[in-house]
């Protein structure tokens, strides 16, 4: 791996934002009995890294990916969503087929984004195929608990 899960969670979200880049964190938080869920405190700030027209154009990509393109398994049932799916190679075979490392790298909602979420898989078929389905369960699961708006 020459980026990590989190480093590409960091990218995600600074398309999300307008191009700027806040440290991406492991979402953090406490769920009573109840499944009512309090969040720690974010830090706030962050830095301009894309322009905001950039960024813009890239949601949109990212957007049609899940609407219409690799990343449409990942489509959430509200919200709408954008992402960039990738398969990497390994150069490891089992059975003579190659083990690819799979990821789907996405934000949610569509409309003033929250959250930024990467899925990673090794020895998957692909990122859309074998890691959209869990991104597409993650952001369901956000609207469910209503944590998507």
């Amino acid at each position: 791996l020459t980026a990590t899960p989190l480093q590409i969670a960091g990218m995600v979200n600074a398309i999300a934002a307008d191009g700027r880049f806040t440290q991406p964190y492991l979402y953090e938080g406490l769920v009573d009995e109840a499944m009512e869920f309090t969040e720690k405190a974010r830090q706030p700030g962050g830095q301009q890294v894309l322009q905001p027209r950039t960024a813009r154009l890239l949601r949109e990509f990212m957007q049609a990916s899940v609407e219409g393109g690799t990343g449409q398994k990942g489509k959430p049932a509200h919200g709408g969503a954008g992402a960039k799916t990738a398969t990497a190679q390994t150069g490891k075979y089992v059975d003579g087929k190659e083990q690819v490392q799979s990821w789907y790298a996405g934000f949610y909602p569509y409309q003033n984004p929250k959250y930024a979420v990467v899925v990673f898989a090794e020895g998957g078929d692909g990122g859309g195929t074998t890691c959209g389905p869990a991104f597409r369960d993650i952001a369901d699961g956000l609207y469910g608990l209503g944590l998507a708006g």
